[in-house]
């Protein structure tokens, strides 16, 4: 039980350290006197540029909508900048998620100066999908905790019993792997996400697992989120299961209300 804690802590420090900073674009800044023409062919594989000079800030261009006359100056087409389209950089990663239905890219302001841009096709860099990753690994982690909470013998046993031979098998094998002893406890803690779903699916809380998926099954939430976390163990793109910023944002929350379920019934057993 203490490792499981122990791990569940270092996924939660990895999700809450993860901010915003760690995925931005530095942000190109030109002068208002500069032409649409000049930076799209300094900046051409920007999408976006701030217009500023020494003293104000124009507003924003975006190097893919350009004006009919290319020798516009930067500071004629400046966009202004929303305040909500502002976020400090220290965000963290899984409330700058949360953010991007509202827009599809962020402005980064450290102290009082823009610094750094954020959009959503950023999401499949390396740190969202650590952050994505650690907090589907935390689930697992949360079903096992619930699954091996109560500690009788029998219920585990039961639980294994709902899997098939072959999968008890490569239990067993990672529980030698481990240098376990193999009892019904540690093969438990050596079974896959698909396994647990099962079990926990088959277990007293199955009813309240059914409300937190929304419209979607519990089960087939939980199948993708197999789905999503094989995807980016093996290099993959987010934006494959979860191409719009409200499936990203969606997804999260389901994986976030599972975890504080399936915690909560956990804790009620210590």
């Amino acid at each position: 039980m203490t490792s499981t804690l122990r791990v569940l802590q270092t996924y939660r420090a990895v999700t809450s350290r993860l901010t915003a900073s760690d995925i931005a674009d530095p942000l190109p800044i030109v002068h208002p006197n500069e032409t649409f023409e000049h930076v799209f062919e300094s900046e051409f594989w920007r999408e976006i540029a701030l217009v500023r000079d020494e003293t104000n800030i124009y507003g924003y261009i975006d190097l893919t909508d350009p004006p009919e006359n290319p020798d516009t100056s930067a500071g004629m087409i400046a966009k202004p900048i929303p305040a909500d389209q502002i976020v400090p950089a220290e965000t963290p990663l899984l409330d700058l998620v949360q953010l991007f239905p509202q827009h599809f890219f962020f402005f980064l302001l450290t102290r009082n100066e823009l610094v750094g841009l954020v959009s959503y096709i950023y999401v499949d860099r390396h740190p969202v999908k650590l952050c994505l990753f650690a907090l589907m690994l935390e689930l697992e982690a949360t079903i096992s905790q619930r699954l091996t909470g109560d500690r009788y013998i029998s219920k585990a046993n039961y639980y294994l019993s709902l899997l098939r031979p072959a999968r008890i098998e490569k239990a067993k094998e990672l529980a030698r792997q481990k240098g376990l002893k193999g009892g019904p406890f540690d093969l438990l803690e050596c079974t896959t996400l698909i396994d647990k779903t099962k079990m926990i699916l088959n277990s007293e809380l199955a009813p309240t697992l059914k409300t937190v998926s929304g419209e979607e099954s519990a089960e087939g939430f939980l199948s993708r989120v197999e789905k999503v976390r094989n995807e980016i163990a093996h290099g993959g793109s987010v934006l494959k299961f979860l191409p719009k910023p409200t499936d990203l944002v969606a997804f999260t929350e389901q994986l976030q209300r599972m975890i504080s379920i399936l915690g909560s019934e956990s804790d009620d057993l210590r």
